[in-house]
């Protein structure tokens, strides 16, 4: 039998978690049992992403997604877009829609059904709407990325989703001295410099600006050798709130705002220190980036972060936008250098043993082979 063409559409605007973990699952499909076709809506900074990975990428029809707006509105965006999209899921002999945000779940959705593909609804962010409620349990499967993500589902999705970690590639310890030479020489800086790193898209959400203060409190503690690195996206005015406290707090000279820089593991494997302050995180990818790369992990203590990390054994958790708490707890990583290197240690092994791209790899192939032989639908089920 041929393989199964299996299709990973995205809008194409940002890249994040999603992008890198369900392209890691597509690239590592064995060719003899699935095809992964990948398709993007819109150009934007994930042509990049993809032309890093050497993954080609069809156009998808240019659609008004349905994702927005009322029950008629989203009615009728997914109308218009069904007859592009079915069409382009005939023409490309596609069997299973994989879909990994919810611009693409509400879009695709319809047209999957039409053309007789299997829909996986693969949610990544916490969701509660009746709208997506209804939509879901069309899907042939519902997966979640944690437990704290299916939790704030509605009762019926609830009990139809399953829990899927995502996936990473686990590499050799890094040379943990070597990669700290190679961060300063990057960043310009002394090479005794100390470093915290933050790694996510400037949004509200992510808490950018607990990075700051957190900075602003460990220079006044006296930690006069710390450099400050955010990775991320700007996105609406939160990139501009970020520099304008960096310049109010006069630490303009110790703070490196490269951009989205694609892979992040040289970066974090250089710095002494992850700081993760974002709320309501579905999982938290960047903190097991960081326990792979035996950097020591602070997070806020909320969401996905409880799943991956284990208080005072695999990292360390605070309560969100507690700033003088994670400043205190910072100060106490960075100055006792055996306890860091224990925590981290500690948390790499725990993120081999439970996130390898492996392991989400065998959940996948067994989730994809049972749906279809079995070819129906989480609602008639």
């Amino acid at each position: 039998m041929p393989p199964v063409k299996v299709l990973f559409p995205y809008v194409g605007g940002s890249v994040g978690g999603s992008h890198v973990s369900s392209l890691l699952l597509a690239q590592m499909l064995p060719p003899e049992r699935y095809q992964p076709v990948v398709a993007v809506h819109e150009d934007g900074p994930l042509d990049g992403h993809l032309d890093n990975l050497g993954v080609e990428a069809l156009c998808a029809p240019r659609v008004a997604y349905a994702d927005r707006g009322g029950a008629l509105a989203r009615g009728l965006r997914r109308m218009t877009a069904s007859g592009p999209l079915h069409r382009f899921l005939d023409r490309h002999g596609i069997g299973i829609v994989h879909t990994n945000d919810m611009r693409m779940h509400m879009t695709w959705g319809a047209a999957a059904s039409k053309a007789n593909a299997i829909h996986v609804w693969h949610q990544r962010t916490p969701v509660r709407a009746d709208k997506h409620r209804r939509a879901a349990m069309r899907a042939g499967a519902l997966l979640a990325v944690s437990e704290y993500c299916a939790a704030s589902f509605p009762p019926e999705m609830r009990a139809a989703a399953q829990v899927v970690y995502n996936p990473f590639t686990i590499g050799p310890l890094p040379n943990k001295a070597a990669a700290h030479a190679q961060l300063r020489t990057r960043l310009g800086v002394d090479p005794r410099m100390r470093c915290a790193i933050f790694v996510a898209n400037f949004a509200p959400r992510k808490r950018p600006q607990d990075f700051v203060a957190l900075a602003v409190a460990l220079v006044a503690r006296g930690f006069d050798d710390m450099h400050f690195v955010m990775l991320g996206e700007s996105r609406g005015s939160e990139g501009d709130a970020v520099r304008a406290a960096i310049s109010a707090a006069g630490l303009d000279g110790r703070f490196h705002l490269p951009g989205p820089c694609y892979p992040v593991d040289p970066w974090l494997a250089g710095a002494d220190l992850l700081v993760a302050p974002a709320i309501e995180e579905a999982f938290g990818r960047t903190l097991v980036e960081a326990q792979l790369q035996a950097t020591p992990v602070l997070a806020s203590d909320g969401g996905g972060h409880r799943e991956i990390v284990r208080h005072g054994e695999t990292g360390v958790l605070v309560a969100p936008g507690d700033i003088d708490r994670f400043a205190r707890e910072a100060a106490a990583l960075l100055t006792d250098a055996n306890r860091a290197e224990r925590l981290a240690l500690a948390g790499r092994h725990d993120a081999e043993t439970r996130f390898s791209v492996e392991r989400h790899l065998e959940t996948m192939l067994t989730l994809y082979e049972g749906l279809t032989v079995a070819a129906c639908p989480l609602s008639v089920r």
